[in-house]
């Protein structure tokens, strides 16, 4: 993540509350909307291109795990199961 990124993350965090209850609802919208709208950290088209390419890479990864068959959560939850009925 660029300069920029980092950046905005820590302006929005920093003004987050420490409980969402805290905000009425038009808060609460107002700040989401702001979070949804600065969800890309780039601010160049290279940064933008660099976030594209690393997105590629994690959806390719999502798709060959899919493929795989192999869920280690399944298999955790399961294995209890297996040791006492």
């Amino acid at each position: 993540m660029g300069i920029r990124g980092r950046q905005i993350i820590a302006e929005n965090l920093a003004d987050l509350p420490v409980d969402d209850e805290d905000l009425n609802a038009e808060e609460q919208e107002a700040l989401e909307e702001t979070l949804i709208d600065q969800s890309s950290a780039s601010s160049a088209i290279a940064e933008l291109s660099d976030e594209i390419s690393i997105l590629h890479v994690l959806e390719q990864q999502a798709k060959n795990l899919v493929a795989s068959g192999k869920d280690r959560k399944w298999d955790e939850l399961f294995r209890p199961l297996q040791n006492e009925p």
